[in-house]
């Protein structure tokens, strides 16, 4: 009772994220995805509960920034300015559909093979490069024009599905697991550094005692023993690794750390991957035009970009099933 007075009036409150939709499955795969002894923990939940939360919904809030479908066949090739510029014809279309290893596994399946259109994630890079090419200007022909031509590349097909949302909550979940993969990765890079600064900590040790032993022993009666400038250097430069070698340690001693650096990483997605839209203007051959008044279409879309610079361009797509070559026979799962 008194609990639920302090509350009331003074709002203090351990947050819930019981209400977080889908915060077990993240939590299972972030273990899943990281250490699996996470486990062991007794509160491996009740720690990983607003990281997991947070990278799940800025995951959700990427994905629902993507546009509405885009029709992909060989009409939307001529009528629409983006499904143009990512594809050099018509034809490039189709086979790239058809050929993609995604798709046809999951035509493949009983209810790939059922439905009448696919929905499904179209991942690109967009490209732009300095070019020279010709221009009319004023009826003058002239030549050696500098231009920019963007080409979209690396059609990649993610996430299919026989409908939007499934196609769009299939996304979300792999927006989250690169997450966790970025979580794994700085783990990878603790444990690397921890054993990088091991070996330069042996080599400076053995450094320093080489130079004690030149001191004391033949060299210094020849007068060639190591001067207390050179001895003083590498004290200063062991302490230095011994330093750098505690601080490792204490990130990864115990399994305790790992789920706490796990925490860091998850707890900042918005470091991890953003998604931003980007418009361009673009004649029919893929040359961005700078002055506005050059005819031309208006390319819109998002370009994601992620922890290491990279950036892919985003388009949810809808094929209709009738460009589709389904198998002739539908294949049931591999349990």
């Amino acid at each position: 009772m008194f609990d639920f007075l302090r509350t009331l009036f003074t709002g203090d409150e351990t947050p819930s994220f019981d209400d977080v939709a889908g915060l077990d499955t993240a939590i299972a795969r972030i273990i899943a995805g990281t250490d699996p002894r996470l486990k062991l923990l007794p509160d491996h939940r009740e720690r990983l509960a607003p990281a997991a939360a947070a990278a799940l919904e800025h995951a959700r809030a990427c994905v629902a920034a993507l546009a509405a479908p885009h029709r992909l066949d060989r009409e939307a090739f001529a009528r629409d300015p983006l499904i143009h510029a990512c594809f050099g014809s018509a034809d490039d279309i189709g086979r790239t559909i058809n050929e993609d290893p995604t798709i046809r596994d999951w035509l493949a399946t009983p209810h790939g093979h059922a439905a009448p259109a696919l929905y499904v994630l179209l991942a690109l890079t967009c490209e732009e490069r300095g070019s020279f090419g010709v221009q009319l200007d004023n009826g003058v022909l002239h030549r050696d024009v500098p231009q920019t031509v963007v080409n979209f590349t690396r059609p990649v097909f993610l996430a299919p599905a026989a409908n939007e949302a499934g196609c769009r909550e299939a996304v979300v979940w792999i927006v989250f697991d690169y997450c966790v993969q970025r979580a794994l990765e700085r783990l990878t890079e603790l444990r690397e550094r921890r054993e990088e600064l091991e070996t330069r900590y042996r080599l400076h040790l053995g450094k320093l005692r080489a130079l004690d032993r030149a001191h004391r022993g033949l060299g210094a009666i020849a007068g060639q023993g190591s001067n207390d400038a050179d001895r003083s250097a590498a004290e200063q430069e062991l302490a230095d690794i011994e330093e750098q070698l505690q601080a490792a340690v204490a990130d990864t001693a115990t399994l305790d750390d790992y789920l706490t650096r796990i925490v860091e990483v998850l707890s900042a997605p918005e470091a991890l991957i953003t998604v931003a839209h980007r418009q361009l203007r673009l004649d029919r051959v893929g040359i961005r035009l700078d002055d506005p008044n050059l005819p031309g279409d208006d390319v819109d879309f998002e370009e994601a970009t992620f922890a290491q610079g990279l950036r892919r361009v985003p388009v949810l797509v809808r094929i209709p099933g009738v460009d589709l070559e389904a198998p002739a026979k539908a294949m049931l799962p591999q349990w």
